[in-house]
């Protein structure tokens, strides 16, 4: 039933955050006892350096340097003006301007480039964006943080029951469910490849926020949701 898919959603996203941190010098690495023996497993960013000479290296150092072309407080400019706070940059445009989902990317960017290159300027900026994720979140009370616009009121409606999509939109409101998965996305990469507590109590509070508004909605208006 998909109301009990949407429950484990959040019992697998409490489930994560529930891992052992073992503090390994300025890193994190957090354990999870496997239930059957693993034949294989991944490794940490920070335990492999492409050297160079390769293409993934030039490729990582085009990536990283365009990274540190952009602007964070302009990626936050509608979640703090949704919240109450005064923006410290202008939206940029484009997509941003229907709804503002490119932050959860480039918190994650940021998060897997410090853990890949170790470079501190990655981990501040990180760093930055959940601090001011943390002030955006205390602002609004609710545990809920967001940057598509009329946000407040389209939750209401939805969690009403007051359904509309044309198939990308929520009650007109362009893939809010989208852009609140890249910012959970982010978050957690922030905690696990940085460490961040703050990120992970923001991931706890919001996924509350979520698991109390839509977690008994019914089978048939999430499905239309899910639409």
């Amino acid at each position: 039933m998909m109301v009990s898919v949407i429950n484990k959603y959040f019992i697998a996203i409490a489930a994560i955050l529930l891992v052992t941190a073992v503090k390994a010098q300025d890193n994190a690495r957090y354990i999870i006892k496997p239930v059957v023996k693993l034949k294989a497993g991944t490794f940490n960013l920070n335990q492999v350096k492409l050297l160079p000479g390769s293409p993934f290296y030039e490729a990582m150092k085009t990536n990283a340097a365009y990274l540190k072309t952009l602007d964070a407080d302009r990626f936050l400019n509608r979640w703090r003006s949704n919240a109450g706070l005064q923006p410290k940059a202008a939206l940029y445009e484009g997509w941003e301007q229907t709804s503002s989902h490119m932050l959860g990317h480039y918190l994650s960017a940021l998060a897997l480039q410090y853990a890949a290159s170790g470079d501190s300027f990655f981990l501040s900026k990180a760093n930055y964006v959940v601090d001011q994720l943390d002030e955006v979140q205390v602002a609004r009370k609710t545990g809920y943080i967001g940057g598509v616009p009329g946000d407040d009121t389209l939750w209401k409606n939805v969690a009403a029951g007051k359904i509309e999509t044309g198939g990308f939109d929520l009650n007109g409101a362009w893939v809010p469910w989208y852009m609140l998965h890249k910012i959970w996305a982010g978050l957690l990469d922030a905690y696990m490849y940085t460490g961040n507590e703050k990120a992970k109590n923001i991931v706890v509070k919001l996924s509350d926020w979520a698991y109390k508004e839509f977690g008994n909605m019914p089978d048939s208006l999430f499905q239309k949701m899910m639409e």
